[in-house]
């Protein structure tokens, strides 16, 4: 990573005292400690992989992927969104482009569902460096109005695959609530989805929650499992960061509940 970014020496990432890294970090400019820590998260990571996966990557994949995603991170600061690192991207976007951007937004939206249908929304949120997970589930009606909401956190979370996944779970187990109506199950997850359409056993470390996820659908009289934008599945995502950010679980169930209480969970 030296001959790619500015990091500490040898010498000082040797020290054994108790505040070696606190040294660093009172030593050190800004970009050298991004540069160091970048490093860390990545090594933790793959410590995850080798002791659930047993497949220790390259180091020079590990160089290029922690190059990249930092040349990323630089973009996205700097100029308010991701650029194409190719430099194929025009330097001042033209109208037309602005004004078809304006129009794919005004498309992506959430959608009713058929009269009769529910549909469930769910959503998850990791944080790879702590290991902590949550799940957002959010129900609607035909008509767009809520019927359930439920946010929790979830323990022992390998990655942010398995936190999908266990968020299409909880979403499918509460839609038991209503076992005779049809729910359409969203998520924003597109290898999760494509997991829970498979018509064989799945294989993957994840097989457990997909065939617990088959068996609620068995007891529900229909379970269509659809992989929409993540722009679409905003409320389940806002349910999800909040249960992760304050280690909240909750199940609130809005058949009845009043129209000021239904406004504060659209808020979140």
């Amino acid at each position: 990573m030296r001959v790619h970014w500015c990091l500490p020496s040898e010498r000082k990432l040797a020290k054994a005292e108790p505040d070696w890294l606190l040294m660093l970090v009172y030593n050190n400019s800004l970009e050298v400690l991004a540069n160091l820590f970048m490093p860390f998260w990545h090594t933790w990571n793959i410590r995850n992989k080798v002791i659930h996966e047993g497949t220790p990557p390259f180091i020079a994949s590990s160089v290029t992927f922690l190059t990249r995603y930092m040349d990323s991170l630089l973009i996205i600061r700097q100029q308010g969104r991701h650029e194409d690192l190719k430099g194929k991207r025009s330097v001042t976007p033209s109208v037309g482009n602005i004004q078809k951007q304006e129009g794919v937004k005004k498309r992506i939206q959430w959608r009713l569902p058929l009269q009769g249908t529910f549909k469930i929304n769910v959503d998850a949120a990791f944080n790879p460096l702590s290991g902590d997970a949550a799940v957002g589930v959010v129900i609607r009606d035909w008509e767009g109005i809520l019927k359930l909401t439920a946010w929790r956190t979830i323990s022992h979370c390998r990655d942010a695959e398995e936190a999908e996944a266990r968020a299409c779970l909880e979403g499918a187990n509460m839609a038991l609530r209503w076992p005779d109506i049809p729910m359409i199950l969203e998520s924003d997850c597109q290898t999760v989805v494509s997991k829970l359409h498979a018509t064989d056993r799945d294989r993957s470390i994840l097989w457990q929650i997909i065939d617990e996820t088959r068996a609620v659908d068995g007891q529900l009289c229909m379970l269509e499992t659809v992989n929409i934008r993540r722009e679409q599945n905003n409320l389940a995502q806002e349910l999800a960061q909040f249960a992760i950010r304050f280690r909240d679980y909750i199940a609130l169930n809005l058949d009845g509940v009043e129209t000021d209480a239904r406004n504060k969970v659209k808020k979140w």
